[in-house]
């Protein structure tokens, strides 16, 4: 267990870490990407980038697609148990540095609207909301509000 923050390294991803963010996103989502839709976008998407947080394994996961100077961010996710000890943020704040070395100069993710902890983390992180998805989520129907960084 992670006793101090020190103790977890945040780095780009590779293949090889697919099948550890797959189990990631089987244990924070309801509607999880598949291990085969996570190794296709790792291969074969130019425009995506992932980063983990690892201790002696991988404990969380954040990834983005760059599209022309903007970041699309698609998950951010970190096990239960390594849960409110700043993983997520220290993720966020790699993956917006990286991207702003890439050019990119603007982020955007859209997040479920009862999803009060990571709008909080988003909005501790420079977010700001602009905007709602009427029923974005398919597993049930839930809105998603549409946050900003710029």
């Amino acid at each position: 267990m992670v006793n101090n923050m020190k103790d977890i390294a945040i780095r780009l991803a590779d293949i090889q870490d697919a099948r550890e963010i797959a189990e990631i996103e089987k244990s924070c989502f309801r509607v999880p990407w598949t291990y085969e839709s996570l190794t296709r976008d790792l291969k074969e998407n130019s425009s995506a980038r992932y980063f983990v947080a690892e201790t002696d394994r991988v404990v969380g996961y954040m990834s983005f697609w760059k599209v022309v100077d903007e970041g699309q961010i698609n998950n951010i996710a970190v096990l239960p148990d390594y849960r409110n000890r700043g993983i997520g943020g220290r993720l966020l704040d790699f993956a917006i540095e990286t991207g702003n070395s890439m050019g990119v100069n603007s982020f955007t993710l859209e997040v479920r609207s009862s999803n009060i902890g990571a709008v909080k983390l988003y909005e501790k992180h420079g977010f700001e909301a602009d905007g709602i998805r009427r029923g974005y989520y398919q597993d049930n129907g839930e809105d998603a509000l549409i946050m900003w960084y710029k």
